[in-house]
């Protein structure tokens, strides 16, 4: 089940390529963290509060695979936290040069391109979300069957608990966020897709905050990170709370510009 597709390199010359390893979506500023970087097949889940840079890592990484590796995105936006704006300007810096005059000659026409592949979805209810996550389950398995050459590569759902907060409390509730964590995890398996969601953080014991949606959900990711914000240094923290491969607590920083994320050595 090894990808044909390849990814351009990090210095943007798309003369050279190179090979998306152990089927993974390379993201800078996740690599070293989850070394090598999104997995496809995979549902990852960034936790963390309010202004944690949930959404600032989703449009990041949104911006890179659609422009590194010229595939298509979906983008579910939940909240009303998706920016086109915004999404412009870190492709600006994946481009290279912090306005339009420093950036090389045809520059635009690439962010255009990039922008192109970034399906945005607004959803604000179970319902339809089941209904969406469904039907693109139809649909990508078409695309995968015909072997289409530029098909969705990435799904993101910013935020997943948004959408599952309101119902829960009951059996049905209960139900219905069991039924979308299936059937993201079947995405994910079933269409080659890394599947990337949010969620929120709640009160836990002692006052320290811990992942929304309880027990239950905790199963659905294969991959979960926990973001934290120093607004004092503006550095972000990603900690590695749950991974299939590797040790917990592998930590890492970054801090969030004008044009993208940057990290921090």
């Amino acid at each position: 089940m090894r990808f044909s597709n390849e990814c351009k390199n990090a210095s943007g010359n798309r003369g050279s390529w190179r090979t998306i390893s152990s089927h993974r979506l390379r993201e800078v500023h996740l690599d070293k963290l989850l070394e090598g970087g999104l997995r496809e097949g995979t549902v990852t889940e960034l936790v963390g509060g309010s202004s944690s840079g949930k959404t600032q890592v989703c449009m990041q990484v949104a911006a890179s695979v659609a422009y590194r590796c010229r595939a298509m995105v979906g983008f579910v936006d939940t909240c009303h936290s998706f920016s086109a704006t915004r999404l412009s300007h870190m492709l600006g810096g994946l481009v290279g040069g912090r306005d339009a005059v420093q950036r090389r000659v045809g520059a635009a026409d690439e962010i255009g391109d990039a922008m192109k592949s970034i399906m945005h979805y607004s959803i604000f209810d179970i319902f339809p979300m089941l209904s969406f996550l469904n039907q693109l389950h139809t649909t990508l398995s078409v695309q995968v069957q015909s072997m289409e050459e530029k098909v969705m590569r990435l799904l993101i759902v910013d935020c997943a608990s948004s959408v599952i907060s309101p119902i829960l409390g009951g059996i049905p509730g209960h139900a219905l966020m069991v039924s979308m964590g299936i059937i993201l995890k079947k995405l994910a398996l079933e269409n080659h897709l890394a599947v990337l969601i949010t969620n929120h953080t709640v009160g836990g014991e002692g006052g320290h905050p811990k992942p929304a949606l309880g027990e239950t959900w905790k199963a659905m990711p294969s991959v979960r990170l926990l973001l934290a914000r120093d607004f004092s240094s503006n550095l972000c923290h990603a900690t590695v709370m749950k991974h299939t491969s590797m040790a917990c607590n592998r930590h890492a920083a970054f801090q969030i510009t004008r044009t993208g994320l940057r990290p921090v050595f």
